[in-house]
């Protein structure tokens, strides 16, 4: 008995859901990086036709309901598939930086000195104590 003077007694477990689940598994790719500006897409393994909703950082990103998607933020984004009649599967997170854009080569570069660093090398070893 249990203190209030009634027995206790576990239940047994209970389907709440009667929907089956997505046959297929969902993951993203990208197409070369993990930047802003990289376009993602989602890959889903199983037979069903399915529909996709890309989120960020949690958010649903509306209009974002193709197969790919093309980063315009940073962020975590993640994808979810669903049909009817099924639950839906939510793919694993990836994470898109915000890195800034390489500076091409042979363009001249304008920047206050206070800003500017220096370091010589030579065939890939720090020189130290080498006056400019």
């Amino acid at each position: 008995m249990s203190s209030s003077g009634y027995n206790s007694k576990t239940s047994d477990s209970v389907l709440l859901n009667n929907i089956p689940n997505l046959s297929g598994e969902i993951t993203i790719t990208t197409d070369g990086g993990v930047i802003v500006g990289a376009t993602l897409t989602a890959n889903y393994t199983g037979g069903e036709s399915v529909v996709y909703q890309w989120e960020r950082d949690g958010d649903e990103i509306g209009g974002a309901t193709n197969q790919t998607y093309k980063t315009d933020q940073a962020g975590s984004y993640r994808v979810i598939v669903s049909t009817a009649d099924f639950n839906p599967k939510i793919s694993e997170a990836i994470v898109i930086e915000n890195v800034p854009p390489p500076l091409p080569l042979g363009e001249p570069v304008t920047a206050p000195a206070s800003a500017l660093t220096y370091q010589q090398s030579e065939k890939g070893y720090v020189l130290t104590g080498v006056g400019l």
